[in-house]
């Protein structure tokens, strides 16, 4: 479930980027999910709120 909602998150930020934006070339996609996942990796949970 947290994984999930994690993609959809992450699915809704880079569409709002390239409506902002432009397109987001794949491997600049790729690397945001590797990002992503890391930042949720390192706390084993979601960041907390500053």
């Amino acid at each position: 479930m947290e994984r999930e909602l994690r993609g959809q998150i992450l699915d809704e930020y880079l569409a709002d980027y390239e409506r902002r934006q432009g397109r987001i070339a794949e491997h600049e996609q790729q690397r945001a999910c590797r990002v992503f996942d890391e930042v949720f990796a390192e706390e084993g949970q979601w960041p907390a709120a500053s």
